[in-house]
């Protein structure tokens, strides 16, 4: 019901099957996919060492995004990135990708 913004220490984050989607440490954030998922936990975040972490519920945190759209843009940056480092086909976070045009030569 919130996102997290870590200040100190360090966190994985894991999926249903034990796998381990991402690491976090000081000005890491976790949290972030519920508010544009289905608004619940979908991950469980595990300290690795003593954390402290800053909360903001997903109402103030999309006030937030909403004005200041250069967090918005941040934050979707971070998401794709995590994405990338994953190694998530577009299949597999549920988009279809486009079919490729066939070449005309001649």
């Amino acid at each position: 019901d919130g996102a997290y913004a870590t200040r100190s220490g360090e966190a994985k984050v894991e999926l249903p099957a034990k796998w381990v989607a991402a690491r976090v440490g000081a000005g890491g954030v976790v949290g972030e996919y519920g508010l544009f998922e289905s608004r619940h936990r979908t991950a469980t975040v595990i300290a690795r060492s003593d954390v402290r972490a800053l909360r903001l519920d997903y109402a103030r945190f999309q006030r937030f995004l909403l004005a200041f759209p250069e967090a918005m843009y941040a934050l979707l940056g971070l998401t794709v990135n995590r994405l990338v480092v994953q190694g998530r086909t577009p299949r597999s976070i549920g988009v279809i990708p486009a079919r490729p045009r066939p070449s005309h030569s001649g």
